[in-house]
């Protein structure tokens, strides 16, 4: 059970940093009048923002669990990376 509350714990602070350094970004681009073509696509197209932005702040953390996850029992293991 703590280890489920630790990687909870984990899950939920690595997707609020990315969710900040996403929005640093994107503040940054918006500001600076440089826009990436994904992002000028994202402006262009109103609904898809959320997906984006959805996929970027809650599956990326989540991928990045499983592959420390992973990673940990191949070391665990003596496997190579």
């Amino acid at each position: 059970m703590i280890s489920l509350r630790l990687l909870l714990t984990l899950y939920i602070s690595s997707g609020l940093l990315w969710s900040l350094i996403i929005i640093w970004y994107l503040n940054q681009a918006l500001v600076s009048q440089y826009q990436p073509s994904w992002l000028r696509t994202v402006i262009k197209n109103h609904g898809m923002s959320e997906i984006v932005l959805y996929g970027s702040i809650m599956l990326s953390p989540m991928c990045l669990l499983f592959l420390t996850i992973i990673s940990i029992k191949k070391i665990i293991k003596g496997e190579k990376l």
